[in-house]
């Protein structure tokens, strides 16, 4: 039996600054050729308080395709309507919605994440990074945390260590 696709989000609070300047992405791992469709929206109603309209309720999207088996990193690129929009703001709710498709397989994942002006030091090291991903049997998914040397040097880090994820 083939092994089903399977993929990882970032986290649950996301900065705005990454967001609008298409750095929102997903991962996906995919044990064969695949096509990975990742798209972002709002609700209606999100819509209008952002000035986006009842129906723009998409804020952008991304999709690539991998020719062979391995793991494929996709930008979600805004509209520049909804980028517009969301520059005006401190944080907006999203869903973030990733689609998958393997051969005749398809999988479907969603994640409503928060995208704040910051994400905070401080809430990532209470409350972790919150990755995930859906996997068969093998999941060939890691994660990497990285801050810049001045930012490791005020935490009182070496310039270049490792953290260990659970």
């Amino acid at each position: 039996a083939s092994e089903a696709p399977t993929f990882a989000l970032a986290p649950a609070e996301e900065r705005l600054a990454d967001a609008l300047a298409g750095r929102l992405t997903a991962v996906a791992a995919c044990a064969s050729a695949c096509r990975v469709n990742a798209r972002l929206t709002v609700s209606a109603r999100a819509a209008r308080s952002l000035g986006l309209g009842r129906k723009s309720t998409a804020l952008g999207s991304g999709s690539k395709r991998l020719t062979g088996a391995g793991t494929v990193s996709v930008g979600v690129r805004l509209k520049k309507r909804a980028r517009a929009a969301l520059g005006r703001r401190d944080a907006a709710t999203a869903t973030l919605r990733v689609t998958v498709t393997e051969g005749a397989k398809t999988l479907v994942l969603s994640r409503t994440i928060s995208l704040r002006r910051s994400a905070g030091l401080r809430r990532i090291v209470s409350h972790g990074l919150r990755l995930w991903s859906v996997c068969s049997e093998r999941c060939p998914l890691s994660g990497k945390l990285s801050v810049s040397a001045a930012v490791a040097r005020r935490l009182g880090l070496k310039a270049r260590g490792t953290a260990r994820m659970d």
